[in-house]
């Protein structure tokens, strides 16, 4: 049989199942033999391509559909590499005169075949979909699909001072502007007053029931301030309580989605780290969750977990339980396609897991794998921070192996990792290498070096590292009023 006959014969038999799935009563849903329909047509598609099959162009569209639906329903499933491929194929069915002709299926298949690049690493495909969305889209609210795949890419690649330009950018189109510095307390406390008297008398089971937000543009701008809410914390920590609660005036003004709940979650963090109300962090932490978990919405679950883990939780709950919270939410965050949140959840549970006395070996052990696993994901800021953790383990088990290895020349040590950090604006990241440098030192008992570390700058008030800094920083502080000495540094770090 020729490439031809059994390209007609393909074409045949994804026809059959398409007439099949119209004539069943599932036809305006997802039916299960879409995929196999699907996969007939594109075999055909791929081996008669030229020929007089395919001069129908309603056919075309057709099969374009066809193909949206099956990446579509991949997608859900979490099948990314899959859906990239019907959605390339749908696509190719797309005529040339598709922006004037087919515009909303035009926009949903390049907007998903986005995504999908994404998802799977193909930022070089991906920039080419994005380029065709930003330069047919007839509004700027079409645009903002694609926009927000751009920040994820950013975002992965390391580019976070650009992802946080371009949200900021973003969030003044709809409305929404934030200083770009000059953050004062004096601001702060007026943004986290004005959150409290928003929340006050609202108990837990009236938010949860509250209005869902309808207005397209304000969740649009929900949805950019609760994914920049980690990454304002990394580079820009006095913007976090203005964004937060930001996010959870308009929630309560307009009505909750569910991004709401991430602005709440750091609405508690705000409580813990600068209010210091450890009860009612914790509380609202929880009713973020439940908040969430009300929506459905099963893909952001475990992104909002990992946060509230590492931030809030474990000022209530033993460290070792939160620990194995994260890593059990890291793999639910791979589950549902959430590379980003994967890598952060791997990334706070090494980190929690060296200061719970864990076996440092099995740490090690876990370090190599989950640094490999972000690698291999694309998500080198997490990767960044977790090879400084890797590396104090590797130097207390007494090892010589370079965790930096995995970077393959992108930066070859810590110390370069240190340059890297200040150059870019990551002072979260400077603090994390300060602190393992301190809390190496500490244990190997080189007083003098960990008192040279003890004053470096803490802006992540109330996180576990800042807790736990301060606690070994008393204890070299209690070292050095011991021995008395006269040429003490800092006077005990007074």
């Amino acid at each position: 049989m020729s490439p031809e006959e059994r390209g007609e014969r393909h074409y045949t038999i994804g026809f059959q199942l398409v007439a099949h799935i119209s004539s069943t009563k599932e036809s305006h849903h997802f039916h299960p033999i879409t995929f196999a329909a699907a996969d007939q047509i594109n075999i055909a598609k791929s081996l008669t391509a030229t020929k007089g099959l395919w001069r129908d162009q309603l056919m075309h569209i057709k099969c374009a559909t066809l193909n949206l639906k099956a990446g579509e329903r991949s997608m859900e499933v979490s099948d990314f590499p899959s859906a990239l491929n019907y959605l390339q194929y749908g696509i190719s069915f797309l005529p040339e005169t598709r922006w004037d002709t087919n515009y909303g299926l035009s926009l949903r298949l390049y907007e998903s075949a986005c995504l999908a690049c994404y998802i799977n690493g193909r930022s070089d495909k991906m920039t080419g979909f994005l380029k065709e969305i930003l330069e047919n889209a007839s509004s700027f609210e079409d645009k903002l699909n694609g926009l927000f795949v751009l920040v994820q890419c950013l975002t992965s690649a390391g580019k976070l001072k650009e992802s946080i330009g371009k949200i900021f950018f973003i969030l003044d189109e709809l409305g929404e502007s934030f200083p770009e510095s000059g953050v004062t307390p004096a601001a702060i406390q007026d943004a986290l007053m004005s959150a409290k008297s928003s929340l006050d008398g609202y108990p837990k089971e009236d938010l949860i029931s509250a209005p869902r937000l309808n207005n397209k543009r304000m969740h649009w701008a929900l949805k950019l301030m609760a994914y920049a809410l980690p990454y304002i914390f990394m580079l820009k920590p006095s913007h976090l309580a203005l964004l937060a609660c930001r996010i959870v005036n308009i929630s309560t003004k307009y009505g909750v989605a569910s991004e709401s709940a991430f602005g709440l979650s750091s609405y508690a963090y705000c409580r813990i780290s600068i209010l210091h109300d450890i009860d009612e962090g914790y509380r609202w932490g929880k009713t973020a969750v439940s908040l969430l978990e009300s929506f459905g919405a099963k893909k952001l679950v475990p992104k909002l977990k990992i946060l509230c883990y590492h931030l809030n939780f474990f000022w209530v709950e033993p460290l070792q339980s939160t620990s194995i919270a994260l890593l059990q939410c890291h793999r639910e965050a791979l589950m549902v396609g959430d590379n980003e949140y994967a890598s952060f959840g791997a990334h706070f549970y090494c980190a929690q897991n060296i200061l719970c006395g864990s076996s440092l070996p099995i740490v090690e052990k876990e370090c190599t794998a989950l640094a490999l696993k972000m690698i291999q994901l694309n998500q080198i800021p997490s990767c960044l921070t977790h090879l400084t953790n890797h590396q104090s383990v590797l130097t207390l088990i007494g090892s010589k192996k370079n965790p930096f290895d995995v970077l393959e020349g992108f930066i070859d040590n810590e110390d370069e990792l240190l340059r890297h950090s200040l150059s870019t604006g990551r002072l979260s990241l400077a603090e994390a290498i300060y602190f393992n440098r301190f809390f190496v030192a500490f244990f190997f008992k080189r007083y003098d070096e960990a008192a040279k570390y003890a004053g470096t700058p803490k802006s992540q008030k109330a996180s576990l590292k800042h807790t736990c800094h301060t606690f070994y920083e008393g204890l070299t502080a209690f070292h050095f009023a011991r021995h008395g000495a006269e040429d003490e540094p800092n006077k005990w770090f007074q």
